[in-house]
């Protein structure tokens, strides 16, 4: 996949059902996601070229710093459409949100930064 210049949409929506699918079992009940494709791009996904992997950072990137530290249930939501001649990529979650993420991870480095003076 990741040798080739460009992948059909279809390919790429392919891919990311994969992955969610994958990061929905690892992180068992705590995460559902959900794919919306505008219908035009639904039925002609193979017509569209994109980038490979072009999606799937930010996806990885909603469950890692906003879904996999929630308490609670958590969702990705990933919305294909066309706005004018370009293809809009939306994908949102109901994660911990930007300065929470930061937070955390300062917290964490702060913690790291403790146990190695210790030892």
């Amino acid at each position: 996949m990741s040798s080739k210049e460009s992948i059909t949409l279809r390919e790429e929506i392919n891919y990311l059902e994969s992955y969610l699918g994958l990061q929905k079992m690892r992180l068992d009940t705590k995460m559902n996601y959900s794919i919306e494709i505008d219908p035009d791009f639904n039925k002609n996904a193979e017509k569209y070229s994109i980038p490979p992997m072009l999606i799937q950072p930010l996806i990885e990137n909603a469950i890692i710093h906003g879904i996999s530290p929630l308490k609670s249930k958590g969702c990705v939501h990933l919305q294909i459409s066309k706005s004018a001649d370009y293809l809009t990529i939306k994908v949102e979650d109901n994660g911990i949100g930007l300065k929470a993420s930061k937070d955390l991870k300062k917290t964490r480095r702060k913690y790291i930064n403790l146990m190695q003076h210790k030892f």
